[in-house]
């Protein structure tokens, strides 16, 4: 065991390409009960700096050594109740490397019912069957047969004797390791293809054997004892055409009993295979199974569960049989036919059902990670949303059957009123609702609206806009409404609200997920919230544990504030769990705010170990200790105590000013515990000016986003500007919430001019999106996007993955209604330009940006703000520059013509299909 421990060392440290110290020093780290964040952040010392990435993969590699070992032991111990354990079998058990190995040892003594193998060894013919495989090159079958019949073999004649003797061959052959583990090779090097299962003529559902190859055909010979499958029996005879499903799935052209035809070779592209090699259909889908993708691979089960298409598996036979032929044929022999029979019925009716079931376990298993992370990820984006802070708000679940919910929250997302109102009924309902809304918004002081983003809200938008009196500076946001059932009818949504009704619960989360978009989303399953169709084979309890993971490290990043944080999101704190998480909210109801961290060791239940682990995590903005309301480690406060001190400050006045430690010599602090890792992340925290290290929620509305929605989906043509937001991604594409019932498609390919890896790398799940129409599909109502304009060109590329672009056509039919909603633009363009992370200052000069904050706030056409701003127009057509490369923009006064004459530029330019916008190159989003 200690030899196969290291083994399994070697190999982890030689994929991860770290050291055995730094894995064994972390993994004996996780086994204590520190979690991932916690390890990468404050005991950097012992893992040698490794992030939470490679924690993870260290924890994973962990896990899998310890299912394969716990699955040796009960093979062994199956073995071992039978009375068949040997010292070398168990040595060799435990030396396998990874789970086929083990499958594969243990495939001889599984309990195989009625096999026709076991039944002809039960007839006394296996010596006979061994005789003819030594082939003798003297030694006719026929005189074994005979010679085995008078041994005692239970059989009536020679031709039963043959056909016993060969299923035992064709086992023998099957159990052969390196054969079995040959065949496999060459199927996962083959094909997977995908045939229609609806249009008539489909050459699977000509004889019944929907789904299944020549290896599945009926029953396995060798591994059960229905005659069905018998060579020689008409039903699953090789050479039969009425029901021969290898010559109609792909290899016509040959006999399924004539191996070594080059008819059925996959050399060939699936774009390019043979019709007369696939039978009278073309596959609807085919790629080698070693290139599938995890995405691909979801929808194809997918497909195939709701009968669409049927799967089929390609290989290389001609290889396959060359390959058996040269490990079991020894010469010119008498017995040679007789084996290369009992080879043909070994590969159709035992290797290749078994290479089938373990070509897409394979693909199942490489597809689970994949998948998963792209889950994840998806999470993670999502919990990272910003926060609507300190405004009071009003949200709406609009439903034309039940009635439209609205409720008021403050700030901190209590509840304050709610009523039901019948927004999509007749003029008097629709009068009421309005007195109502106009009424919520003057007692409650309300600064922004969130209508959950539901099929009809964008009638509710437009319903609001239409109130007499509705601010036109309040922004409207719509939230996404998943998972919202799930809530309404949780433990905690029905301890909280037990006397409302369901769409109020919903409607209240959605007005707390504009709010605080981490606590709500905590309060749901997040593996739920991104689940597609072409998901639902995802395990949903292995893909946990990467949402977990990241929901954790999204937690992590910014830390809850102890005070108000909810015991759904404390879950999701290392050390704490759901039960805790409530006990730190009834201490905190009956005692009070905490006043300091070491108050939570008065919290029954919380021990100085869970204390160590959550502590740095639970904030107290308000505190008594200055150091609360950071993510520095309470077994650090002496350290930080001491830089202060020496620097002639407060501990207060030193949080947010991180930039005066410069002048200290920080080697001197540290200690044995306290290296210089864990101290340079003090001094990155004490910089830190914000406790939340989230963006504000950005005020452009989601209401303008959906300028197109004036169309329906027959309407939409290639070419069309559809404005939108990322609602999920997959690996081979981001679906975009254009404002229809389903979500548009923008494929990888469709992203950019370079290479694009995977979706994620570009674009983040609520990040905003103008794409040009590619296709439409009315019948289906699916909707295929693009970034490229009508000339092929990737349009202003740069803003595309910002998520803060300025919407011309939106901010066009804003600033044509009065001054305030100028005066609002102007500030929006202020407010972006000074923010952080912003990139206009990379897509407008400073003298641009000055300029359109004058002409918006002077109500000037925004055609020609438009014009300034970019080179193109956003339907993919050019203008000229509104001013020359490095020159001041040209002022317009008033009463000018909305339409000037296009100045020419100083230094022409050669003629492209679509001008780009002089900018920086974009660093990715």
């Amino acid at each position: 065991m200690a030899d196969v421990a290291e083994r399994n060392l070697r190999q982890a440290v030689s994929k991860l390409k770290i050291s055995k110290k730094q894995f064994i020093d972390t993994l004996n780290l996780l086994k204590i009960g520190l979690s991932i964040p916690f390890i990468a952040r404050y005991r950097q010392e012992e893992t040698g700096g490794l992030d939470e990435q490679t924690i993870f993969l260290i924890r994973e590699a962990n896990r899998r050594f310890e299912q394969l070992n716990q699955r040796a032991d009960r093979m062994l111990t199956f073995i071992e109740e039978k009375g068949l354990l040997t010292p070398e079998l168990e040595e060799e058990f435990m030396r396998a490397e990874g789970i086929y190995r083990l499958e594969d040892l243990f495939l001889p003594y599984r309990s195989l019912q009625c096999c026709l193998a076991k039944k002809a060894r039960a007839e006394g013919l296996e010596p006979l069957a061994l005789r003819i495989l030594e082939q003798d090159p003297l030694a006719e079958p026929l005189e074994m047969a005979l010679e085995a019949i008078d041994a005692g073999a239970k059989v009536d004649n020679l031709e039963d004797a043959l056909i016993g003797a060969g299923h035992i061959m064709s086992e023998i052959m099957f159990f052969d390791d390196l054969a079995l583990a040959e065949i496999r090779k060459i199927f996962r090097s083959g094909f997977v293809l995908a045939f229609d299962a609806h249009k008539d003529g489909d050459p699977a559902k000509k004889d019944g054997t929907a789904g299944q190859t020549a290896g599945t055909a009926g029953q396995t010979a060798g591994a059960t004892g229905q005659k069905a499958g018998e060579p020689g029996q008409k039903a699953g005879e090789p050479g039969q055409k009425a029901g021969e499903p290898a010559q109609k799935a792909g290899e016509p052209g040959k006999k399924a009993g004539e191996p070594g035809k080059k008819a059925g070779e996959p050399a060939q592209k699936v774009g390019e295979l043979d019709k007369q090699a696939l039978g009278e259909e073309q596959p609807r889908f085919g790629d080698r199974v070693e290139k599938l993708l995890a995405s691909r691979y979801f929808g194809l089960m997918a497909d195939q569960a709701r009968g669409d298409v049927i799967l089929k598996y390609k290989c290389d036979e001609p290889a396959a049989f060359a390959l058996l032929r040269k490990m079991f044929i020894k010469g010119e022999s008498p017995s040679k036919e007789l084996v290369e029979r009992s080879i043909h019925d070994a590969f159709h009716y035992l290797f290749t059902p078994n290479a089938i079931k373990q070509t897409e376990r394979f693909m199942r298993h490489r597809a689970l990670p994949d998948a998963s992370r792209v889950l994840a990820k998806n999470v993670k984006e999502l919990l990272r949303t910003p926060p609507l802070r300190n405004r009071n708000v009003l949200a709406l679940n609009p439903n034309p059957t039940y009635g439209t919910r609205i409720v008021a929250l403050d700030k901190d997302g209590n509840l304050l009123e709610w009523a039901n109102l019948n927004i999509h009924g007749g003029f008097g309902e629709r009068g009421k609702a309005k007195q109502v809304i106009l009424e919520f918004l003057e007692r409650y002081d309300i600064k922004a609206v969130a209508v959950s983003a539901t099929t009809t809200c964008k009638e509710a938008s437009k319903f609001l806009r239409s109130i007499d009196g509705f601010p036109v500076t309040m922004p409207v946001m719509l939230i996404r409404p998943s998972g919202l059932a799930s809530y309404a009818l949780s433990y905690e949504a029905n301890r909280e609200f037990p006397h409302l009704d369901q769409m109020v619960r919903g409607c209240v989360s959605i007005g707390r997920r504009l709010l605080d978009p981490l606590s709500e989303f905590s309060k749901i399953d997040l593996t739920s919230i991104f689940m597609v169709a072409n998901q639902f084979e995802l395990d949903r309890k292995y893909a946990a544990r990467f949402v977990e993971d990241v929901a954790v490290s999204a937690v992590c990043e910014n830390g809850v504030d102890l005070n108000k944080a909810t015991a759904s999101v404390l879950q999701y704190i290392p050390g704490l769990n759901s039960s805790l998480g409530e006990e730190i909210v009834r201490h905190r109801s009956y005692y009070g705010p905490f006043r300091n961290r070491l108050q939570l060791l008065e919290v029954s239940e919380i021990d100085s170990s869970a204390y160590k682990r959550c502590s740095c995590y639970l904030l107290i903005p308000d505190g008594d200790n200055p150091l609360d309301r950071t993510l520095i480690h309470p077994e650090a406060y002496p350290v930080v105590e001491r830089m202060a001190k020496d620097l002639g400050i407060t501990t207060a006045e030193l949080v947010g000013k991180g930039k005066l430690l410069k002048a200290l010599n920080l080697k001197k602090y540290q200690t044995e515990e306290l290296g210089m890792p864990t101290i340079n992340t003090i001094v990155a925290e004490l910089s830190k000016k914000h406790i939340d290290n989230r963006k504000s929620y950005s005020t452009l509305t989601d209401e303008e986003l959906y300028v197109p929605s004036k169309f329906t989906v027959e309407e939409l043509k290639p070419g069309m500007v559809l404005s939108g937001r990322v609602a999920n991604f997959l690996s081979y594409g981001a679906f975009i919430d254009v404002g229809y019932h389903t979500h548009a498609l923008l494929h990888v390919s469709e992203m950019s001019r370079n290479f694009v890896k995977h979706p994620g790398d570009l674009l983040g799940v609520n990040q905003r999106v103008r794409c040009f129409v590619k296709r439409v599909i009315p019948e289906t109502g699916q909707i295929e996007l693009t970034l490229k304009n009508a000339n092929g060109v990737f349009e202003n590329e740069e803003s595309h993955y910002t998520g803060e672009y300025l919407n011309a056509t939106a901010a066009e039919t804003a600033a044509e209604d009065n001054d305030s909603t100028s005066a609002l633009m102007a500030s929006i363009l202020t407010e972006e330009h000074e923010r952080p992370n912003s990139r206009l200052g990379t897509l407008f000069s400073g003298e641009q940006l000055e300029a359109l904050r004058e002409m918006v706030t002077k109500n000037a056409p925004l055609r020609a703000m438009r014009g300034t701003a970019s080179k193109e127009s956003p339907e993919g057509g050019e203008e000229a520059p509104a001013q020359a490369e490095g020159g001041e923009p040209p002022a317009q006064a008033a009463g000018d013509d909305p339409n000037p004459p296009v100045p020419t530029p100083p230094a022409p330019t050669p003629p492209v299909p679509s001008p780009q916008r002089a900018t920086p190159q974009a660093t990715g989003s």
